[in-house]
């Protein structure tokens, strides 16, 4: 354990009832950050889990139970995949997707017009059925000319 470094750390953790909140560097996305070296930094959260729980096996992240993005608090932090943190992220009702009422184009994302679907990476989304059928139909006009003027081009030959 690199002591001097660990209470650099400490130092910037402000101890409330509940959560300890980092007051040291924060990045744009809302996390704390710690310089362990001049050169190398790592997530607050990061730091406090690995330091006092040991090492953060590669392809898990440090999720927070408290869902407070400068907490650092050992027990408010726990070990999981990207999705266990985007399933826990849907659970808690803070995800972006759920949120949204309308699609980009301003169709309403409720009733019919809503369509489930799977994403590659296995996980659910739901998709404007106006602008998919928008979509599809602009291929579907795109294809129709293409063959058209390749038709009439080889007619013309």
């Amino acid at each position: 354990m690199n002591w001097a470094a660990w209470g650099r750390f400490v130092g910037k953790v402000e101890y409330g009832p509940d959560c300890w909140r980092w007051k040291g560097s924060i990045s744009s996305g809302g996390y704390g950050f710690f310089h362990i070296k001049h050169d190398k930094m790592q997530n607050a959260h990061r730091h406090a889990y690995a330091m006092t729980t040991g090492p953060i096996p590669v392809g898990l992240q440090v999720c927070h139970r408290c869902d407070n993005k400068l907490c650092v608090r050992p027990s408010h932090l726990f070990l999981g995949t990207q999705s266990d943190n985007e399933r826990d992220k849907v659970r808690k009702g803070r995800h972006v997707g759920q949120k949204k009422t309308h699609c980009p184009q301003g169709h309403p994302l409720t009733g019919h017009n809503v369509k489930l679907s799977l994403t590659p990476r296995g996980t659910h989304g739901r998709r404007c059925r106006t602008c998919l059928n928008n979509s599809h139909a602009a291929h579907r006009d795109a294809r129709w000319w293409r063959e058209y003027r390749a038709a009439k081009k080889k007619a013309n030959q």
